[in-house]
């Protein structure tokens, strides 16, 4: 099916193979994770009710997949996001961590009143003897409304730290996970991947912009690929299989003892 279509019938073509395949929308939602409302969307053509462009690709090619038909090529592309809501059930965008250091509250307001109490006895008991005559007493020492200098400083973490929460999105956005099939788009190229063994071994088939490579990976081993456009894995123990692609740890691949195929697409 090569020819041109446009999203109205794309979607009335999904919700009829689905139909005679006698799915309903309730088992498509269990299967590929995507919501029922994201998947009425897509049958009635409504993509303004989608998430954005890159998540309802991602729809689009799972939905095909699952029903096991090829996706009819559009007339008109998808037009961007207009919708500023996520979906949180289906989606997941994998956020970088950055560690913070703060002492425990208990810690810290121990610290504050041992700090003040070595100023103030510092204050009362010495600068006397070495102020001179127009130099501020210690009730004048510190900055605005009292405050003393270095107070804010306790916490030991960087201004520009503790002006955020520490947490940026990540470019490796997860669009479907069951516990066969793993399926990712990533905003940015090219794609790095590395994979590393634990615990048991773990055999690995992967597939770079169409070149093969397969072997069966023992523990504490780690691999490295690169794609310009696509990477396809099947491990057939994923649960000792760690991931990390672009600089995104993503964890162990799947669960210990089923095969799982992942995809890594490049948008």
């Amino acid at each position: 099916m090569n020819e041109s279509k446009s999203r109205e019938e794309i979607g009335q073509f999904l919700k009829r193979m689905r139909e005679e395949k006698g799915i309903s929308l309730r088992t498509v939602a269990e299967e590929t994770k995507i919501r029922v409302r994201y998947l009425k969307a897509l049958e009635e053509g409504d993509y303004a009710n989608l998430p954005g462009d890159v998540y309802a690709r991602g729809f689009l090619r799972s939905y095909a997949r699952f029903l096991g038909v090829e996706l009819p090529r559009q007339q008109d592309p998808i037009p961007p996001k207009v919708s500023g809501e996520e979906p949180k059930q289906r989606t997941v965008i994998i956020k970088k961590r950055t560690r913070r250091y703060r002492l425990r509250p208990g810690l810290r307001v121990g610290l504050l009143f041992l700090l003040v109490a070595i100023v103030v006895v510092f204050s009362f008991s010495y600068l006397p003897f070495f102020r001179g005559p127009g130099e501020p007493g210690p009730g004048e020492m510190g900055g605005s409304n009292g405050e003393i200098a270095g107070e804010g400083e306790l916490e030991g973490v960087p201004e520009e730290e503790q002006e955020e929460d520490g947490e940026r999105p990540g470019r490796v956005i997860l669009v479907q996970d069951t516990d066969r099939l793993g399926e990712y788009l990533v905003t940015e190229g090219p794609l790095t991947l590395r994979v590393r063994v634990e615990n048991s071994p773990c055999w690995l088939r992967v597939i770079a912009d169409g070149r093969t490579t397969e072997e069966t990976l023992q523990p504490g081993a780690e691999r490295d690929y690169t794609a310009e456009k696509e990477l396809r894995l099947r491990a057939g123990n994923p649960g000792g299989l760690f991931l990390k692609v672009n600089g995104e740890e993503l964890g162990p691949a799947g669960k210990p003892g089923i095969p799982k195929d992942i995809v890594f697409t490049l948008e």
